[in-house]
């Protein structure tokens, strides 16, 4: 069996920093060395495009990997893609 772990995120709009309406998700899948990340964020107030970035910690500090760029189609954007784990970190990384 292979080892598999799902993380979604809903994603909401924020006015005057009270929480409004939910306007998209961020879904991330990973198995078997594969990541799988599922975006969709309903909204024309960003520009576009807007870039996607994986994060790790090593020895304390977090890095940031800019990864693709995710654009605008009509009134949202949408991204779904499925990377080896090794070809984003270029080595193993633990995804816990």
């Amino acid at each position: 069996m292979s080892d598999y772990q799902r993380i979604t995120s809903y994603l909401y709009e924020y006015h005057n920093g009270i929480r409004g309406e939910n306007i998209g998700f961020i879904r991330v899948e990973t198995r078997d060395h594969q990541i799988k990340v599922s975006f969709t964020l309903n909204t024309s107030r960003l520009l576009s495009p807007i870039r996607l970035y994986f994060y790790y910690y090593e020895q304390g500090k977090m890095y940031g990997i800019p990864w693709d760029e995710i654009n605008q189609t009509t009134l949202r954007f949408e991204y779904k893609k499925s990377f080896h784990i090794d070809s984003i970190f270029h080595g193993p990384k633990s995804l816990n």
